[in-house]
């Protein structure tokens, strides 16, 4: 059960902070669908089938022997797939569902409507097809004609708490589907691990002006400054096979995207037979439809994490491309004009879903300062500065990021309630008024950012963000009472749905 304790902030017994959860034992549930394997089987009889092969699985103490019976096992992956892929999200938990289940059942309803089958249900579910009570009914509905043993239960509740509880971790599992898929398709895919990304450093604030030092600017090969843009980090490969080029998306991280068709057919476009492999790093942008020139960085993020649905208008901004042995070793010899030649070549014209970020060549601590002036004015997230070096696969003070606003990702630690007037029906409902976090060891609140339906999903169930990864936007760190460090004009910038940031 959920620890509850009045909030250290107020004495009104109406906001009160859940600060932890014990794991609560649910009773166990099952699923229907047709797959095909040797014989053709039910979801009531594949998900028994899964219940065997997962305790087979348990039963088997040696690693090597795991790893065998999870690769030979070709039948199950289309399963595993939907379960351990860090980019799909269920938004859904048993919990919630046996509640609801318990509602519906003391309220004497019913539905008629054919269930889906099992991996239709999830795509549907990741997807956000279906959402809210929509899915709670669909999920209820589909337990309510397949599952029907223990083992079935039991199972259904594991795939949609996305953990079979088989012994295997989840880097195992997905790498082994990751290699499976990379030798059907003969592509020489990077692992995760293996990914040496450029990531930038925070400049000083204030101290900016010692770029352009005369000391620093003796031996400098100079800098150029671009807008730092609000979307998602995304690596494109661009390989060469014997039926032409194949193209995949990755994140920073290593976990694959795929939900750009759009951006791949632009990419296409300007291929040519006899260019070589190449990589493209940028970030996936949406913008506002009431603002064109505003990104909108939670619909990028909840669009590109869709498996089967492709990003409806994103906008690929490029700003760096790549040999890819260079990418690979994570250092190189082709400086960063050089390379910017050669993506402006490769890119051409902006086009709908493929752009290149415009660089701006800064010669002296005025130039800079004239930027940076443009970017208040126009509202930017900030500015990148990269020195004209070689490729670093690495954090590093080549690379600079300038912001006016911070972000910083926390784990949260515990939550605030209230009551609050629903603006379409005029009723007091219990909302979460602030989620906590922790900042230097001390609590922070932070209230800002959250939509009214999250506000409702994490009054009614706590588990759904406690535990989880946010990202949090500031504008300062500030001293507080007595000294105590806090953060100034916080705001909740993106809620992921698991314990670690998936992209």
């Amino acid at each position: 059960m959920l620890k509850r304790a009045f909030s250290l902030f107020t004495r009104d017994p109406s906001r009160i902070i859940y600060t932890s959860q014990k794991h609560i034992k649910l009773p166990v549930i099952y699923f229907t669908k047709r797959y095909e394997s040797n014989t053709t089987l039910t979801d009531s009889e594949y998900l028994e089938r899964l219940n065997e092969w997962v305790e087979t699985v348990n039963k088997t103490t040696s690693v090597n022997e795991k790893q065998k019976i999870v690769t030979e096992s070709t039948w199950c992956h289309p399963i595993l797939i939907r379960i351990y892929d860090p980019h799909l999200r269920h938004h859904v938990k048993s919990k919630r569902i046996l509640d609801h289940i318990n509602e519906q059942t003391k309220k004497g309803k019913t539905s008629d409507t054919l269930p889906y089958t099992l991996l239709d249900l999830l795509d549907a579910l990741s997807s956000r097809k279906l959402s809210g009570n929509t899915a709670l009914d669909a999920v209820s509905n589909f337990y309510k004609h397949h599952c029907h043993t223990e083992a079935q239960q039991q199972m259904f509740w594991r795939v949609i708490d996305r953990n079979l509880k088989m012994g295997v971790s989840t880097t195992m599992i997905t790498r082994l589907i990751e290699k499976e898929d990379s030798q059907e398709n003969n592509l020489d895919i990077f692992a995760p691990t293996t990914m040496k990304v450029a990531l930038a450093k925070s400049a000083v604030n204030g101290k900016e002006d010692k770029i352009w030092s005369q000391a620093a600017l003796k031996d400098s090969p100079g800098w150029y400054g671009s807008r730092k843009l609000d979307g998602v980090r995304c690596i494109t490969f661009v390989q060469k096979t014997a039926r032409g080029h194949k193209i995949h998306f990755f994140s920073r991280t290593g976990k694959p995207f795929n939900s750009l068709e759009k951006v791949e057919a632009a990419i296409r476009q300007r291929l040519k037979p006899e260019d070589e492999e190449f990589v493209l790093d940028g970030e996936v942008c949406v913008y506002r439809a009431d603002n064109p020139e505003q990104e909108d960085f939670l619909a990028a993020m909840g669009q590109i994490r869709t498996r089967n649905q492709p990003m409806e208008d994103p906008v690929y901004q490029v700003f760096d491309m790549i040999d890819i042995a260079e990418f690979r070793l994570g250092s190189g010899h082709i400086p960063f004009c050089k390379r910017q030649e050669k993506l402006e070549k490769s890119i051409g014209k902006p086009q709908k879903h493929l752009r290149m970020i415009k660089q701006v060549k800064l010669d002296s601590f005025d130039e800079f300062l004239k930027l940076r002036e443009s970017s208040i004015r126009n509202g930017w997230e900030g500015l990148i500065l990269r020195k004209n070096v070689p490729y670093e696969g690495k954090r590093s003070r080549n690379m600079l990021k300038v912001k006016e606003w911070e972000d910083e990702d926390y784990t949260v630690k515990g939550i605030e309630t209230g009551l609050m007037r629903m603006p379409d029906t005029g009723e007091d409902k219990l909302v979460m008024t602030n989620l906590v976090v922790e900042h230097k060891g001390n609590p922070v609140s932070v209230g800002t950012g959250l939509s009214i339906q999250q506000r409702i999903s994490f009054a009614e169930d706590p588990s759904l963000i406690i535990g989880n990864i946010v990202t949090v936007r500031y504008f300062q760190e500030s001293g507080g009472d007595g000294g105590v460090k806090s953060l100034r004009f916080p705001s909740i910038k993106a809620v992921y749905d698991s314990e670690a940031r998936p992209i």
